[in-house]
Parts: C-alpha cells; sequence; structure tokens
C-alpha cells in the first residue's frame, strides 16, 4: 500500500497511530486522496475491535462523501464497522453514526429495504432517553419511509420520538422533528393539518429567542442553530402558501426567508451545518429552494424581467456550489459533497432552469432558452420525470419558433416520458394547452390542433379524476394546467368549444373547492360567468356567481381578479333591466377602493396583461 511517505506497509500500532493521525491532518485540509491512502495503510494492521470500526467508518464517509461513483466501496467499508460493531457492547454514538451512514448508503443505491430493517432492529435495542443515537436513526428512518411514500408510518414514527424528546426536555430535537411533522404533511398535500402544525413550530421558535436571549453565551452559541431554524421554519411556511395560491403572502414570507438566508452565509454554512446536522434539509440546499422558490413565484406572478435577473444570479450560486471548493474558513468545505448533497444541487439547479427557459421563452429570447436547454439536457440524470419536462419545454420552444408538428411530436414524447399517473396528467393538460392556445396568433391555429387537443382533454379529464387525494400538491398544477387548456379553447370562438370549456371549468370549481385552494376556486367562478354570458345563458344567474366570486376576491385583496370578477358583473347587470343597480353600485364603490388602495399593483397588472396581449399578438411573419 502506497502511502504520502513511503511504500512500506505500517511495523505496527505505533505506525498505524501516525498513519491515522496523518489522516485526520489531511482531512482538515481537505486533502481526501491522502486520508484515504493513510486509512486504508493503517488498517493493514490488526488492531482492536472499536478502533478498526471507527477507521473503517471515517474510510466509508470519505468514499461516499467525496468521491464520485464510490457507492459500492463505501458500502464495502460501512458493512465491515458494522460487522465490528456486534463486537462492541451497547449502543453509543459511534455505532449509530456507523449505522446512520451505512443506511444513508443503502438509500441512496436504492435498497431502502434493508435500510429500513437495518434501523428497526436497531432502534429495538436503542435506549430512546438522553441518546441522540435515538433521534438520529428515527429520522432517517422516517425520511426512508418518507421516500417511500408510506406517510402514517413516517407520523407514527416522529409522534413516538416527539414522546420521547419531551420526556427528556430536549426541546430542539422535539423542533426538528416537528419540521419533519409539516414536510409530510406538505408532501401528502395536507394543508389544514400543516396550517396547525406550522403555528405552535413559529411559537416554539419565539420562546427559544426569549430564553437565549438572557444568557450571552448560550445567545452565541445557539444563533446559528436559531438562524437555520427560521430558515426552514420560513420555507415550510412559503411552500405551504404557494401551494394554496396565497401569492402575496408568500412573496412576504419569501422577503424574511431571504433576509435569513443572508444571515446563514455571514455566520459561515460549515458552522450552521454543525449546529443543525440531520433532518430533511441541510443549510445548503435551504439556501438553494429557497432561491428556486423566489424565482419560481416571480415566474407564476408574470415577473419575468426580475426572474430572469435573480434566476441567473441563484444559477451562479449553483454552479460555484457544484464545482468549486468554496470554503468559509480556508479550513473546512462549505458543503458536504455527498451523494445526497450533490443530487440536491443538480435538483435545484434543473428546476431553476426549468422556470428560467419558461420566463425566456415568453419574452422570446430564444437564443437564451435555447442555451438553457442544453444545459437541462446535461443535468436530467437518465430520471425520466426530467427528461419529460425537457420534451415539454422544447416543445413550448418549437411553437414559438413556428415548428407546430415538431413541438406537438415533443409534448407527446413528453407524456410518454412521465413516470407516474400524476405527472402524465400533468404533461397531457399541457399538450392540450399547447395545442389550443401556442404562443402564436390565432390564424396560424389549425383545426386539427383543436382535434387533437380536445382528445387530450378527455383524457385528461378521466385521469383527473383517477387522481389519489393524497397528490393534492400535484392536483393543483393540474388544475393550472387545466386553466391554461380552457382559455386557449375560449380563444375558438366556437360554441360546442366554448361549452366544453365551461363544463371543464365545473370540473377544475368542483377539484379546486375540495383541495380548498381559494384562488383556483374565484378563478373558475370568474371562467364560468364570463362563459355563461358568452353563450346568451340567464343573466341573474350570471350576476350572481359575478358577484360571489367579486366578494371573495376583494377579500383576498386580489386586484387583477377583483377586475376581472368586476367586468363579469357589469357585463351581467347591463343586461337586465329590470332590476336596481344598487348591488351594481355598492360593488362599484367596493371595487373602486379597492384600485386606490393598491394602485401601484393594478399598473403592474394593466401592463403584465398588456404585454401579454403584444405576446398573443406576435406575427412571426
Amino acid at each position: 500500500m502506497s502511502t504520502p511517505y513511503g511504500s512500506m506497509a505500517p511495523a505496527g500500532p505505533e505506525h498505524q497511530q501516525i498513519l491515522f493521525d496523518m489522516a485526520e491532518y489531511f482531512e482538515s485540509g481537505q486533502h481526501y486522496t491522502q486520508v484515504a491512502q493513510c486509512l486504508e495503510a493503517g488498517l493493514l494492521v490488526p488492531c482492536a475491535p472499536r478502533v478498526e470500526m471507527c477507521a473503517q467508518m471515517r474510510l466509508g464517509k470519505l468514499y461516499a462523501r467525496y468521491a464520485e461513483d464510490s457507492a459500492d466501496r463505501a458500502l464495502d467499508a460501512l458493512q465491515r464497522a458494522w460487522l465490528l460493531a456486534g463486537c462492541v457492547s451497547g449502543m453509543d454514538d459511534v455505532k449509530a453514526d456507523v449505522l446512520c451512514t451505512l443506511c444513508e448508503v443503502l438509500v441512496r443505491v436504492g435498497d431502502t429495504h434493508q435500510a429500513t430493517s437495518r434501523l428497526r432492529a436497531a432502534l429495538a435495542v436503542c435506549p430512546p432517553v438522553h441518546t441522540s443515537a435515538y433521534f438520529r436513526m428515527t429520522l432517517l428512518l422516517v425520511r426512508v419511509k418518507g421516500e417511500q411514500g408510506d406517510m402514517d408510518g413516517a407520523l407514527s414514527l416522529i409522534g413516538g420520538a416527539k414522546l420521547s424528546a419531551m420526556s427528556a426536555g430536549l426541546a430542539e430535537i422535539e423542533l426538528l422533528l416537528s419540521f419533519s411533522e409539516v414536510h409530510i404533511a406538505l408532501t401528502a398535500g395536507n394543508l389544514t393539518a400543516t396550517k396547525a402544525l406550522l403555528q405552535p413550530i413559529q411559537q416554539r421558535l419565539g420562546e427559544f429567542e426569549q430564553k437565549h436571549a438572557q444568557d450571552k453565551q448560550a445567545r452565541v452559541e445557539s444563533i446559528p442553530w436559531l438562524v437555520v431554524s427560521h430558515t426552514h421554519y420560513s420555507l415550510l411556511k412559503a411552500t405551504y402558501m404557494l401551494q394554496s395560491a396565497s401569492y402575496e403572502d408568500a412573496v412576504k414570507t419569501l422577503a424574511a426567508l431571504q433576509n435569513n438566508v443572508k444571515r446563514l452565509q455571514a455566520l459561515g454554512i460549515a458552522k450552521c451545518s454543525r449546529a443543525f446536522d440531520c433532518g430533511w434539509l441541510e443549510p445548503p440546499a435551504l439556501i438553494g429552494v429557497s432561491l428556486v422558490v423566489a424565482v419560481a413565484l416571480e415566474v407564476t406572478m408574470g415577473k419575468l424581467i426580475k426572474a430572469c435577473k435573480h434566476g441567473h444570479s441563484a444559477l451562479a450560486y449553483f454552479q460555484a456550489l457544484s464545482t468549486s471548493p468554496m470554503t468559509d474558513t480556508g479550513q473546512e468545505p462549505i458543503l458536504d459533497v455527498n451523494g445526497r448533497d450533490r443530487r440536491t444541487v443538480r435538483a435545484c439547479m434543473f428546476v431553476l432552469l426549468e422556470c428560467l427557459t419558461s420566463a425566456t421563452i415568453i419574452q422570446r429570447d430564444l437564443l437564451q432558452a435555447q442555451q438553457h436547454l442544453i444545459v437541462l439536457t446535461n443535468l436530467c440524470d437518465q430520471r425520466p420525470e426530467r427528461f419529460a419536462a425537457l420534451h415539454s419545454l422544447i416543445s413550448q420552444y418549437l411553437y414559438v419558433c413556428g415548428d407546430q408538428p415538431a413541438a406537438l411530436m415533443h409534448m407527446q414524447r413528453a407524456s410518454r416520458d412521465g413516470i407516474d399517473l400524476e405527472y402524465q396528467t400533468l404533461i397531457a393538460m399541457q399538450v392540450v394547452a399547447l395545442s389550443t392556445v401556442p404562443y402564436l396568433p390565432r390564424e396560424m391555429r389549425s383545426n386539427s390542433d383543436v382535434h387533437i387537443g380536445l382528445s387530450f382533454a378527455e383524457e385528461s379529464r378521466r385521469q383527473l379524476k383517477a387522481l389519489p387525494r393524497i397528490q393534492l400538491q400535484r392536483r393543483s398544477n393540474a388544475l393550472e394546467a387545466v386553466e391554461s387548456l380552457v382559455n386557449g379553447i375560449v380563444s375558438n370562438i366556437n360554441i360546442r368549444h366554448l361549452q366544453e370549456a365551461r363544463d371543464l371549468y365545473k370540473q377544475c370549481l368542483r377539484v379546486s373547492r375540495r383541495c380548498k385552494l381559494q384562488r383556483l376556486t374565484v378563478q373558475a367562478m370568474i371562467r364560468i360567468s364570463a362563459i355563461s354570458e358568452a353563450l346568451g345563458d340567464n343573466p341573474k344567474t350570471v350576476q350572481d356567481t359575478a358577484s360571489s366570486s367579486l366578494s371573495v376576491a376583494n377579500k383576498m385583496g386580489d386586484v387583477e381578479l377583483s377586475i376581472e370578477a368586476f367586468k363579469c358583473l357589469e357585463n351581467a347587470s347591463n343586461r337586465i333591466s329590470d332590476v336596481s343597480d344598487e348591488p351594481l353600485a355598492a360593488y362599484t364603490q367596493s371595487i373602486a377602493a379597492l384600485i386606490e388602495k393598491h394602485r401601484s399593483a393594478v399598473s403592474s397588472a394593466l401592463a403584465h396583461t398588456e404585454r401579454h396581449r403584444l405576446l398573443h399578438s406576435w406575427d412571426l411573419t
């Protein structure tokens, strides 16, 4: 075995200890190749089971975190360490570290069954009170169950662990478990439970701040932990608001989250990682996800120039994080580049580039969109769902370029690549949206496109009914795609299409009410009113629906929706000659007050509407 200072095998325990000390020295300087060489050379000498166990564990961690494509070597070292752990009595933190690292690698290579069985066996003999080993293994098992989709099992584990943490007085661990609980509720799409779980977390964070404010030393030591906890809370809250379609509230929460991100960077992310080193998301991932959420929100709200500006800054952050050995002190890596973290960075970059590509296509910056698509191709990582998203974006790009047949072909490919029912539904609805309202003038659309779109719509509706209730987040995404579809059908002046559009919106209304998606509910009500008015239905019925939607939009403080609802109400009221104008006058006064209060927001909304109109009147010739 070759070592940095010679090729001779270690002669005995003294030489072995020197090699292990050298490994520690090289690790502090991030010279990981030399660390591995020293550990492997030191392990050639027989030693006590605990010493060998610790060395094998260090070697396994090294392969798992810093070496590309070395999961097999990591597993080999960690399994040896776990075998040696059987010779060491009791379940202490070191043995728990071996087991958890082994199980993390097992999960990475897809062997969740073995990881689950090993963790369960260890938890059965691990005393829960006052042991960080118990909580670390429990959190890992919760994460495994979450990845397997066993939400009930994960929640049951968290409940038991929280009771143990409360009885032991471990408030920080209890808070960490609460974060995992919220994460599971969000994954399951249970917005009611999410809201109920977030409120006590906010109260506990306030209690921690008050408790540590009096003790200067405790305050200094707890600052990284508190900042990370606030960041984690803000991210979960923003995600909840986005799923609830409360975009304005999400903007305020993200502003607070971005302030926490700056504090994290000022404190040094490696320091914060040590303060809060387990759970669903590590601090670098928190920063990355917050950047993606912020850019996605700007795209959703139509702030495309701002989204592109922020998006490219975020992209530079990810690229530096994934390629450069950034440090905060010159000694410690800013990110443990283990397999999970590397995948997190690439996943964040992919989602971010999806947002940016969509924004640049809408802005008709086709050269920039083309460059983004090339990078996205390299980030697909053989994952079918990413290929599906890529083909969807390529389809949008080709529609803007005027190549409709190729665009439709890519959309059909995207639908085939979707790996699950929900994703296929979403993609199929995007096919409909692009077939009926592409980014092209109406005169360039063909009737064959509309009929293809309608056939996809029928299949999409059947699939939407079959979606399990647990997938509410993706269901809301599908509903937004249905909205794009209906906007497209309405744009085709055809009575049969309008009737089908209204039927689709009624289905949207039922599902969005059941899912408590307030903004989508109001949008569906407004669209139903507009279509019914266009079809010449009873104006009193149309007026009632428009009045209800305007009332809700006013309460939400959503200026754009209020304006749209008011127009529907005004059109319906103008057709009713035998009723008093008092209700309309009252609503007119209400909407005027709201517009005055949010004049700048209205100006922005009108500017965005004008950009949208110009985009759809774009003449490629």
